[in-house]
């Protein structure tokens, strides 16, 4: 009695923006073309791992070239292919329907012991040494003794002769084999009366996903920050949980081939993936933003300011994508969205990991020069720069490490900008003070320009803030009036400047906020930045356009009211980072700018000691004369408003000095790790966080490349 043959066997993985389909067996009539059907309406590139299927019949091969008619990409692979199939691709001229060989198995022979074994060659790498006749020479796994090629070169490379084109990031990830799945990772957030779920890792338990839903109400937004695998159960639990939950859930970043599962529920955005094809830049966009889009559709890159290209993109997507009914957003949640979540994204694929966070543009793979500086990784993004940790290498392993600012390339292009931003770091980087971050160098490469800064190993107050905000721990008051009087030291220096003639050259910050003080983990604060904020103006003034947003909560009403601020805003500004610091609370924080800009300027601000009872009694005026709306009441000097800070901390015996910050700064960022909180990462200022995992953990292979450059929070959300 004959073994029955194995019967052959499809199994498909749908990844984000990708399927691998595996088959095994014995292709004969029993293979089921129908097996494909899920995959028939999907323009994504699948890779077909063609490794266990071990042999085809005439009649399988009839059922095969049927099956790879139900696929409606273009863009399909085989990898993995053994001997007996690559005959069929050299005789049949449909085996392999539109698809192209990137793997494929070599036959050997053993000249010494006449063992027959397979051999896998690469074409990706190896196409033109096989079409060369020069097949690798592989040892035998018996005896060792090189092996000879067991066909005919000429004959059995013949359907790889033509040149592979290019292979979309996913499938080179699946097929070298980085696609394994992560653990399904949920974080939650709690905003207001909303809930904020970030879903990453793989989607195929549907319990797990269903424990952590559990209970939902009122409005809940779910993002898909880096999916790597969705299998059919776990968009099934994804349809169910917005479909027959009592909460209203509406989802954002969905992958196309995620929006398509779930187009009859709230969906408020999905990505599509472009390529820069003069820079190489990808980036994400949001389609909301980007209105009625068309498979040819393009618009300027964000790095270079030439044409970003969609890719991975067709005619059936922008019809899905019109089809789609958006959904009324919750103010709330809209607000979340784009502080959070929208234009914060850069696509990096990580294996087949499609991970989130802000564009990039420039290339980071550690071997990046800029002068006499080296590139280690980038820390930072905003919307005037990008932010790289580098080092300076000297002789005898003499090594320092610095922070590199680069200019956005739609900046550097404003010659108005240009002017301004290099007579402002010119002047800044004579400021040399401990409460001030120091400017070492300014570098010019073609047509980008850098500034070298001192490297503060911490992190920046905002960060902090909202860490201790999340926490429910409020910062100590010694702390908090010490950080306060140590920038108003680096600002009187600033405003004290005198050139080398004892002219007096007084510099205003102009943007003095949470994300321009830097903490370090031993307890020494500076103030970064200076300059910028100017150079900034000068492109407002020319165009229309504000370049700096968000920071209307910081700004004195003068500046506001476009009178020209000099030194008395930037000690507004300092009180107001001491207010939000005791009360936890920007007191001029509203829903949106707008709003904001009217509390600054018409609301009357709640007395500190109503938001923080039993405060001292006499940093009460203090912080009243600080914010005064008319420059002239207000502090004179920022030594004046340090002066009585530090007589204040003074009287309460409390001198709080950088031990104590640095303990502080340390505990806090540590009790936010062991609480597996969505860490801040490294805003656009020269600081990097405590940990080295907090920089790193959303960064490597699995996990996503959401990590350096993903603002936690912006301006508009500050506490």
């Amino acid at each position: 009695m004959h073994d029955p043959l194995p019967l052959p066997k499809l199994e498909i993985l749908h990844l984000v923006g990708a399927s691998v389909v595996r088959v095994s067996g014995i292709i004969d009539e029993r293979f089921d073309p129908k097996g494909l059907a899920s995959l028939a309406n999907s323009a994504d590139p699948v890779l077909i791992d063609l490794d266990g299927a071990t042999r085809i019949t005439s009649f399988g091969v009839r059922e095969w070239m049927r099956a790879l008619r139900e696929l409606q990409t273009e863009r399909y692979f085989f990898v993995r292919v053994r001997p007996s199939l690559v005959a069929q691709f050299n005789s049949l001229r449909q085996f392999g329907g539109r698809g192209r060989i990137v793997t494929l198995y070599c036959p050997y022979v053993c000249p010494a012991c006449d063992h027959n074994f397979d051999s896998l060659i690469d074409l990706r790498r190896q196409r033109d040494l096989v079409l060369g006749h020069q097949v690798p020479s592989v040892p035998c796994p018996k005896c060792e003794t090189a092996a000879n090629f067991d066909d005919i070169e000429s004959t059995y490379f013949a359907s790889v002769a033509a040149p592979l084109p290019p292979l979309p990031p996913v499938i080179e990830a699946a097929i070298d084999g980085t696609t394994a799945r992560m653990p399904l990772q949920v974080h939650k957030a709690i905003e207001a009366n909303m809930t904020i779920l970030w879903l990453s890792g793989a989607i195929d338990r549907p319990s797990l996903l269903r424990r952590h839903t559990d209970g939902l109400q009122g409005n809940v937004l779910v993002v898909l920050e880096s999916i790597d695998v969705v299998t059919p159960e776990g968009l099934n639990a994804l349809r169910q949980l917005g479909e027959t939950t009592d909460a209203d859930v509406y989802f954002a970043n969905l992958p196309l081939a995620v929006a398509r599962a779930l187009a009859t529920t709230k969906v408020i955005s999905c990505v599509l993936r472009t390529r820069c094809a003069s820079c190489g830049t990808e980036a994400v966009l949001d389609v909301r933003e980007w209105g009625p889009v068309a498979p040819e559709s393009s618009r300027l890159c964000r790095s270079c300011g030439k044409t970003d290209v969609l890719v991975a993109w067709s005619a059936d997507d922008a019809a899905l994508l019109a089809s789609m009914p958006l959904p009324q957003v919750p103010s709330e949640i809209e607000a979340y969205m784009h502080e959070n979540v929208l234009w914060h994204t850069h696509t990096s694929v990580v294996g087949a990991d499609v991970a989130f966070s802000r564009s990039s543009p420039m290339r980071v793979d550690g071997s990046v020069k800029i002068d006499k500086y080296e590139i280690i990784r980038r820390i930072g993004f905003g919307g005037m720069a990008e932010v790289m940790l580098g080092r300076q290498v000297g002789l005898e392993g003499f090594e320092k490490r610095v922070v590199i600012k680069r200019i956005l390339p739609h900046l550097a292009r404003q010659p108005s900008f240009v002017r301004m931003f290099l007579e402002e770091a010119r002047i800044a980087a004579r400021l040399v003070h401990g409460n001030i971050v120091q400017v070492y160098d300014l570098l010019r490469d073609g047509d980008d320009y850098y500034t070298v800064m001192e490297y503060v190993r911490g992190a920046d107050l905002n960060a902090l803030l909202k860490v201790s905000v999340r926490l429910q721990s409020p910062v100590p008051l010694d702390i908090a009036v010490r950080l306060t009087a140590f920038v108003c030291a680096g600002l009187d220096a600033a405003h004290s400047y005198a050139d080398d003639d004892g002219e007096p050259k007084p510099i205003v910050h102009r943007d003095v906020s949470p994300h321009n003080v830097l903490v370090s983990t031993d307890g020494t604060v500076k103030l970064a930045d200076f300059g910028i904020a100017k150079a900034a103006d000068s492109i407002a003034d020319a165009t229309g356009t504000g370049v700096l947003k968000g920071k209307i909560i910081y700004m004195a009403p003068e500046a506001i009211n476009c009178e020209a601020p000099d030194h008395r805003a930037d000690i507004y500004a300092a009180t107001v980072v001491l207010y939000q610091c005791l009360a936890g609370k920007n007191p001029f924080a509203r829903g949106g700018e707008l709003q904001s800009l009217r509390a600054v300027l018409d609301d009357p601000v709640p007395p500190i000691d109503e938001m923080c009872p039993g405060i001292p009694p006499a940093l009460v005026p203090i912080i009243q004369r600080g914010m005064h709306r008319d420059p002239a009441l207000r502090y004179q000097t920022a030594a004046a408003l340090q002066a009585d800070l530090e007589n204040l901390l003074a009287a309460l015996g409390k001198p709080a000095g950088a031990s104590r910050i640095g303990s502080w700064v340390k505990d806090l960022l540590n009790r936010g790790r062991d609480m597996r909180m969505p860490m801040p990462q490294n805003t656009p200022s020269a600081m990097e966080l405590l940990d080295e995992t907090l920089l790193t953990a959303r960064s490597k292979p699995g996990s996503g490349d959401r990590g350096p450059d993903f603002d936690w929070f912006d301006d508009q959300d500050a506490p």
